[in-house]
Order: structure tokens, then C-alpha cells, then sequence
């Protein structure tokens, strides 16, 4: 029996679950059954289909017993030990896998987050136990459509990697390719709904990860420094794997690279001049001034008789000797200077996001030329992605070049 109300809570959906699997298994044997040669109607149903539901029975009764045998130990050591004894971390990491492979992803992230929080009370919040954790949290997330929390088990997950090794090796490498091709396809179908300023902030941190990675391996031959001279970071602490990254990473990275500022360009391209600083005030004061007429004002007697008072309308009537003044006020318009200086902005940020692209591919080719030992498939592999990248390239150049002529025009 299960002791608590939440394991029995449980127990039902998994009951409803198998329920719903075993109707569908006897109904697949009927639909197969229906389907025989009708030459012989007394025939049984097919041996074969007859073993292979009672082994998708027996199958999920197993599992049943397995998921409740689980449930019932976490229940128990719950209630003798506390609900952060180090103890919960195992079985709770294999309910959390049961309920994944079930498909019941809710359960599953109940049962991981646990043993996640109890992985930060006996081991600290740096623990690497942390990390297969989080990959089968990333897992049932992504299945709940959880994409805030996605992006939050991503960046935990990377920041425990890069403690974990150097900025200089293939397991770094592995980690920023991981955590920035998350962050593409975030950014690709907007599922984190950020605003175009936040999703260009996104793209350039990106990207510098990825130029930080690449840096760290300048120094071992495998890419040449940058055009500023940048020879890598600081690499820290010896590498706990001991491997170095191979030319397949170093290539993983500049087309991780190369992809993020082709779609910062992309961006770039999208959003009008207001996006971007411009230099001066935006606004100008000037003083415009005109002529308006000036009334003579007839002096108007205070009599203490019955006459009736003149009106203010009256009263400012001009009269003969009338004349022009000149009135002045201030207004504020649009900085001609400050809008220009935008779209000069806009267009230098443009040829920056594509000469680094263009030195992307370039690097990209030169690795390839370099390496003999590549073998064919990924040689293949890096070859079709240049060649991709370098049509997008050329696109991105000419529709640089169309809206700069544009922009000409409207001056």
C-alpha cells in the first residue's frame, strides 16, 4: 500500500495510464485479428498477437510494481529520515527516469526537482551530482513546454560545466555549443518572448560566448588570432578530462558562431534606425516668430449710471490707431543630424555582423584544408554548412546594399 496521499494520488494517474495502454494494445490485437483471411472463421487469433499483448501486459505491470515500489521507499525514508536525506537522491532520480520513459513528465519534474534540492542540501550548490539532474529536468521540460525554466536549466547546467573544466577543452567546447544552440532556437521561434532590444541582447552575448571559446583555443594552433590580436582567455585549472579539443570542436564552434551573426545581421536588418544610438540631441529648440495685430482698446468709463458696460469683445476691438507686433515662441522638431547618425549606425553595425561572418567561413576553410585526418563523413559535413553559409553571406551583402542605396535616396 502506498503511505501517503501523494504516492496514492500517483499510483491512480500511473493506474489510468496503464489502463489507457492496455485498451490500446487490445485494440490493435482486434484491428489485427479483424484484418485475417477470412477463409477459416473458427480460426483463433494469431498466436503472435496473443503473446505480444500479454508481454505489453505483463510489461506494464512490471513497471506498475517498480514505479510503486519506489514511490513507497521515498515515502518511507520521507517519513523516518526527513525529505533531505542523501539517501532520496538515488531513488528519486529512478522514479523521475520511470515517469519519463512512461511519458508522464509532470511526475517525472516532481520527482527530479526533489532529488535536485536534496543534491543541494547534502552536497552544496556546485555539485556535480547536479548535472545528470538537470539534463533529465531539460528533458521533461522541453515535453511540458516549460521554456523559461528550459533556458534557467540550460545556463545553471553550463555554469556547473564551466566550473567543472577550462575554458580550453573539448568539454567546454561541448557545453557553450549545447547551451548556444538552445539559445538560437529560443530566439528562432521567440518561445521565451523577449522584445527585439532583449532578443539582439540575447544574440550578442551569444556570440561572444562562442568568440571566448574560441579564443581559449587560439593558443593550441587551432585557429588563428583574431584581426585585434586576442591570442584566448584565461584558461584556469588544469582540465579535469585531460582533452584538448579536436579540429571537429573547434569547427562546431565557428559554425555556432557563424550562424549567430548571420542572424544578428538578420536582425539588424529588421528593426528601423530608431533602434540604434545616435550621436547629439535628438531634439532641436528654435524660436519662430510672427506678426500679429495689435488693438487700440478704447478706454472704457466707470459711471455710476444706468449705461450698460461694453464687453470684452467690445472693449479689444481695434480702433484708428492699431498696429502689428511681433510674437515669438519656441518649439521643439527632429534633429535631422541625430536621425542620420542612426542609420549610420545601423549600417556600421551591418558591416561588422558581416565581416565577422566572413571571417567565420573563412577560418572554417582553412581548418579544413589544414586537417588531412578529417574523415569523409564530416568532411562533408563542414563542407555543406560552408557552402550554406556562404549563400547566406552573399544574400546578407546585397540586401545590405539595396537598403543602403534606399536610405541614400531618402535623404
Amino acid at each position: 500500500m502506498i503511505t501517503t496521499k501523494t504516492g496514492l494520488a500517483v499510483m491512480l494517474k500511473f493506474t489510468l495510464h496503464l489502463v489507457c495502454t492496455l485498451t490500446l494494445v487490445a485494440a490493435t490485437c482486434t484491428m489485427a485479428a479483424a484484418v485475417q483471411p477470412d477463409s477459416d472463421q473458427t480460426t483463433e487469433p494469431d498466436e503472435a498477437l496473443v503473446a505480444a499483448s500479454a508481454a505489453a501486459e505483463e510489461s506494464a505491470r512490471l513497471r506498475s510494481a517498480n514505479l510503486q515500489a519506489l514511490q513507497e521507499k521515498v515515502d518511507g525514508i520521507t517519513g523516518e529520515r526527513g525529505p533531505y536525506d542523501a539517501s532520496l537522491i538515488e531513488f528519486l532520480f529512478d522514479l523521475g527516469r520511470l515517469y519519463q520513459e512512461e511519458g508522464m513528465h509532470s511526475e517525472a519534474l516532481d520527482s527530479l526537482s526533489q532529488a535536485l534540492q536534496v543534491v543541494r542540501v547534502t552536497d552544496g550548490l556546485y555539485s556535480d551530482r547536479q548535472l545528470v539532474l538537470l539534463e533529465r529536468l531539460i528533458m521533461s521540460n522541453l515535453a511540458e513546454q516549460n521554456w523559461q525554466v528550459v533556458d534557467d536549466n540550460h545556463h545553471l547546467l553550463f555554469q556547473l560545466r564551466k566550473r567543472q573544466h577550462n575554458t580550453g577543452s573539448a568539454e567546454y567546447a561541448n557545453a557553450v555549443i549545447e547551451l548556444g544552440e538552445w539559445r538560437l532556437r529560443a530566439l528562432g521561434d521567440n518561445l521565451l518572448e523577449r522584445s527585439r532590444s532583449n532578443q539582439v541582447r540575447s544574440l550578442e552575448e551569444i556570440a561572444e560566448l562562442y568568440t571566448n571559446a574560441l579564443h581559449s583555443q587560439s593558443g593550441r594552433g587551432l585557429i588563428a588570432e583574431d584581426s585585434t590580436g586576442q591570442s584566448g582567455a584565461d584558461t584556469g585549472e588544469a582540465d579535469v578530462a585531460g582533452r584538448g579539443p579536436l579540429p571537429k570542436d573547434t569547427l562546431a564552434l565557428l559554425y555556432g558562431k557563424a550562424r549567430t551573426e548571420h542572424i544578428m545581421a538578420r536582425y539588424l536588418l529588421q528593426v528601423p534606425p530608431d533602434f540604434f544610438p545616435g550621436r547629439g540631441s535628438r531634439y532641436l529648440v528654435r524660436t519662430v516668430c510672427y506678426p500679429t495685430a495689435s488693438p487700440a482698446v478704447r478706454p472704457v468709463s466707470l459711471s455710476l449710471d444706468e449705461t450698460p458696460m461694453p464687453t470684452l469683445a467690445q472693449a479689444a476691438e481695434p480702433g484708428a490707431g492699431g498696429g502689428t507686433t511681433r510674437v515669438c515662441t519656441s518649439e521643439r522638431i527632429e534633429n535631422p543630424a541625430y536621425r542620420e547618425s542612426q542609420r549610420d549606425e545601423q549600417r556600421m553595425q551591418l558591416n561588422r555582423a558581416s565581416m565577422k561572418l566572413r571571417e567565420s567561413i573563412q577560418q572554417m576553410q582553412e581548418i579544413m584544408l589544414r586537417d588531412a585526418s578529417m574523415i569523409t563523413e564530416d568532411r562533408q559535413l563542414v563542407q555543406s554548412r560552408v557552402v550554406a553559409l556562404e549563400e547566406a553571406h552573399q544574400n546578407l551583402v546585397r540586401e545590405i546594399r539595396r537598403n543602403t542605396f534606399g536610405w541614400g535616396l531618402r535623404r
